[in-house]
């Protein structure tokens, strides 16, 4: 990034800021080698095909927090906030993707062949589902609390749905705004799981969760790189390949999105994948082939925990992954890697975070 021009005023202030974040939190980081025996690949969530039309004017509102490159312009501020809400209209209280009232919190126990959690509720066991095909590393401690959600289908065998960990400050003693955790969490009618008293903070570990933040954040008009968009296409197909959404909107090229879900910190930094992904590897190159074709791609991180400074790709974990994620953002492939607000309520849209080598 280093001379490329802006007429920001706070132009110097914010290279020491990114040179810090690129030089303390990922240059730095340790590399360690993933555990062995865990699962590679990723999550297919199947969904029904679903367009969403918005029709009026974007409003965007900028913040100096962060900067980067754009296709088609030097470089330009990265909008933390924007807005497709006519004026005087106010921006919803609650997070954006809520949990339902009737959620269950328990302890971990075990995970078994990926998809089965078991917890400890009041005393005895409850198996829960779990879409993510990740290592989940440093988020299967037993005792941990885990939050989980009922089944939308009643006939399911397994009748929640793991959201979130709760992941302690002995876990992360270096770990920024902590919270405390709850004294007593209970499930309506259920009784009580009551934990240690202590401070920490929810990490979301549904795969799922970053398809519906980019459908919900598009439509609430947060996401200031989809500005001028105006129709959402879920799970669009291209050619003999599939990708999470394509945007489209008047006199716009299309711009293709995949999701991603970020669990894992390394040294302050948000690191994707956390298992080695040959699927994601895919992705990667899908997007440049079509930047290459002329048209907009875009890789949306959704970084589930409040404690990563900076993206980048975990070279440490998967070296191809890492390799192609910088051919990608050198060829044109827009990256944007967004903070999850997590909490019992559920999920918040947060900032931007800077990603090494925009």
């Amino acid at each position: 990034m280093a001379g490329a021009k802006c007429g920001c005023a706070a132009e110097a202030a914010l290279a020491a800021l990114e040179h810090f974040h690129f030089e303390n939190a990922l240059l730095t980081r340790k590399r360690q080698p993933p555990q062995r025996g865990v699962h590679s690949g990723e999550n297919r969530v199947f969904r029904l095909n679903a367009t969403f039309d918005f029709y009026k004017k974007s409003k965007v509102i900028c913040s100096i927090g962060i900067i980067a490159k754009l296709p088609g312009c030097t470089m330009r501020q990265v909008c933390l906030e924007s807005g497709r809400q006519s004026p005087g209209r106010q921006r919803p209280a609650g997070p954006l993707l809520s949990f339902p009232p009737d959620c269950v919190v328990g302890r971990f126990v075990q995970r078994r062949k990926r998809f089965s959690v078991e917890l400890r509720l009041n005393g005895e066991q409850l198996w829960v589902h779990s879409n993510n095909s990740g290592s989940m590393l440093g988020l299967t401690r037993p005792g941990a609390l885990v939050l989980a959600s009922p089944a939308a289908n009643p006939a399911r065998k397994l009748k929640y749905t793991q959201e979130c960990v709760w992941l302690a400050e002995t876990a992360t003693p270096q770990a920024q705004a902590l919270d405390p955790e709850p004294r007593s969490l209970a499930r309506s009618g259920e009784g009580q799981t009551t934990g240690p008293r202590g401070r920490g903070f929810w990490v979301g570990v549904n795969t799922s969760v970053p398809n519906r933040m980019l459908e919900a954040a598009f439509a609430a008009g947060r996401l200031a790189f989809a500005a001028g968009y105006t129709r959402l296409a879920r799970e669009a197909g291209r050619g003999q390949s599939r990708l999470d959404a394509c945007l489209s909107g008047p006199g716009l090229p299309l711009l293709w999105v995949e999701c991603k879900n970020v669990t894992m910190v390394e040294d302050d930094a948000a690191c994707f994948p956390d298992a080695a992904s040959e699927r994601g590897q895919k992705h990667l190159r899908e997007l440049m082939d079509i930047v290459a074709q002329g048209e907009r791609a875009a890789m949306f991180y959704l970084v589930q925990r409040p404690d990563g400074q900076c993206f980048a790709p975990a070279d440490f974990i998967d070296p191809a992954y890492a390799a192609l994620f910088y051919e990608a953002a050198a060829a044109g492939v827009e990256m944007y890697a967004y903070r999850a607000e997590v909490s019992r309520r559920g999920i918040e849209l947060g900032g931007l975070l800077p990603v090494r080598g925009q």
